[in-house]
């Protein structure tokens, strides 16, 4: 009895059992090991919040892929109607309007695609809302801008073929020669055929800037040899013996210059009218007036 007092007399107040180490404390609680240990907490995984940002950003990411749609579009209807109210043809400006919006409507949900598929590669639990939304925009964008790509890229080429091409015969008619005085000497002998009270010094030759058919500039001419318009009202009458004489002499004239004489017309007897490559218009009238407009011309040299 007394050894055995002596026994638990020996012992020190830390050979108790809080002092034994944790385990052999028993088995831990249902929740690990720690959870047994008054006092310790085991701090909640991180995980559940990851997975909100996750499909919060997501989410704003599918929002934003109609912008990117808008905003390709934007610069498509702006080159659109910069050439529609504009020269008609393809500018350097309007072509990389076009090809700013292609890349925009489709370069951001195709890039947004990409990166989506390799977050979800990496995280199964990740919204595919931006994933969808790219995939969506992508379809749109590809019908819509990729029609727009294909006519800019079509009417780009025939603009560069058809600048390529030289001017023609027709656009060259005069070549280095003074267009403007053949075609008041031109006028002058109409006049002088039609037996003209007008005087030819008289005529006004005026010139104005053109585009030819390959987009080069050039000049039309007009030659204006007639009375002001006084409102006359008088119906037009048929040319008699004389003046008929008169016209198939203008005719020839103007055969050996290239220009054709028209059929007579019911509605203006009085008018010889002739055609060719390089006029509009050609018109002699019994009371010796004169008029001829030019297609546009090639400048000399």
């Amino acid at each position: 009895m007394n050894d055995a007092r002596d026994h638990d007399h020996d012992r020190g107040p830390d050979d108790g059992p809080e002092s034994q180490p944790d385990e052999d404390r028993g088995a831990p609680g249902p929740y690990g090991l720690d959870a047994a240990v008054p006092g310790r907490t085991t701090p909640a995984p991180p995980a559940q919040s990851t997975q909100v940002t996750n499909r919060s950003s997501s989410v704003v990411v599918a929002l934003l892929m109609p912008v990117a749609l808008v905003v390709g579009f934007a610069f498509q209807l702006g080159a659109s109607l910069q050439q529609t109210f504009g020269s008609g043809e393809p500018t350097p400006g309007t072509t990389l309007a076009v090809l700013l919006g292609v890349a925009i409507a489709v370069g951001i949900p195709a890039a947004v695609l990409v990166v989506e598929v390799r977050e979800r590669r990496k995280d199964r639990s990740r919204s595919s809302a931006a994933m969808i939304a790219a995939i969506v925009v992508l379809c749109i964008a590809g019908a819509l801008d990729g029609t727009a790509l294909l006519n800019t890229i079509g009417t780009t080429a025939q603009h560069a073929q058809r600048r390529a091409q030289p001017a023609t015969a027709a656009e060259r008619h005069f070549g280095d020669r003074d267009a403007a005085g053949e075609l008041r000497e031109l006028g002058a002998r109409t006049a002088a055929l039609l037996q003209s009270d007008l005087d030819p010094a008289g005529a006004e030759v005026t010139r104005q800037e053109c585009p030819l058919r390959n987009d080069e500039p050039g000049t039309s001419f007009i030659y204006d040899l007639r009375r002001p318009d006084e409102g006359s009202t008088a119906a037009p009458t048929a040319p008699t013996a004389e003046e008929r004489t008169r016209f198939d002499a203008v005719a020839a004239l103007w055969s050996g210059a290239g220009i054709s004489q028209d059929p007579p017309s019911t509605e203006h007897p009085e008018e010889l009218n002739g055609s060719s490559t390089w006029t509009v218009r050609a018109v002699a009238t019994t009371s010796g007036e004169v008029f001829i407009s030019t297609e546009c011309l090639a400048e000399p040299g």
